[in-house]
């Protein structure tokens, strides 16, 4: 929808402008998680989620920051270097909860001496947030594998 001038009241300009800045904060968010997991801080990348947070993939469904973040640890030990790319990336603002939709493609090397050998996936994310404290996290995540390695998933 586009702005036009008398078109608009100054409160539904205000409310449009909240939802794209949480739109951006929430692209901002999916971006860090993709950067702290490709950089194994598992720190930060537990931080992404809320402490009640549950994440749901073909590895089961992990409920709670810690044992997510032991999870994300523990599945990309023996992968040297990593890769997440997340396109697609659509939200849907409700005042301080929101859901998503995006994109998944993955690559993992395992070894330094040969880098042909690599892991590759894309799925699909379905995700739940929410807005506590001024800070965005992850309720909700939800990942499907629909391709693996050349394969389907």
């Amino acid at each position: 929808m586009v702005a036009r001038p008398g078109n608009d009241s100054q409160a539904e300009i205000l409310r449009r402008l909240t939802d794209l800045e949480a739109k951006a904060e929430l692209a901002t968010l999916m971006n860090l998680y993709c950067r702290t997991a490709d950089t194994k801080d598992w720190d930060g990348w537990g931080r992404c989620f809320s402490e009640d947070a549950i994440y749901a993939g073909p590895f089961g469904e992990i409920e709670g920051r810690a044992e997510i973040q032991q999870v994300g640890r523990s599945r990309h030990e023996n992968n040297l270097l990593l890769q997440h790319s997340i396109t697609n990336m659509e939200f849907d603002v409700h005042g301080d909860d929101a859901t998503g939709t995006a994109s998944l493609l993955f690559f993992g090397t395992r070894s330094s001496d040969d880098l042909a050998q690599h892991a590759d996936r894309g799925g699909h994310y379905t995700l739940k947030f929410r807005r506590a404290e001024g800070r965005w996290r992850i309720v909700r995540n939800e990942l499907v594998i629909v391709w693996e390695n050349g394969e389907q998933g």
